[in-house]
């Protein structure tokens, strides 16, 4: 299932779409939230299979717990232990 999805930064701003294609994952989540069947996006979409849309109903596999796999970008850099708390929320409170 997980061949049916891509993500690549170059086709749709990087989000999950349907490969092979420019569609979205979320499109189809939207429709199918939104009360449409499956038979009934297929035949909006004749290029797509059921599998496609199973694909994008199924949950991804959970990220690897090893640091060596992990993306950077999913890293959110924590303030210098250094720092206290309060000039944390000071500074916060002063942007714009």
């Amino acid at each position: 299932m997980l061949n049916r999805i891509s993500i690549d930064p170059n086709i749709c701003h990087g989000q999950a779409c349907i490969a092979g294609t420019r569609i979205p994952v979320y499109i189809i989540l939207n429709l199918l939230t939104a009360g449409e069947t499956p038979e009934n996006i297929l035949k909006a979409y004749p290029h797509l299979t059921n599998e496609d849309i199973q694909a994008c109903i199924t949950p991804p596999p959970p990220p690897s717990q090893t640091p060596a796999n992990s993306s950077p970008l999913l890293r959110i850099p924590r303030p210098p232990a250094s720092v206290p708390h309060c000039l944390l929320d000071q500074n916060r409170s002063q942007r714009p």
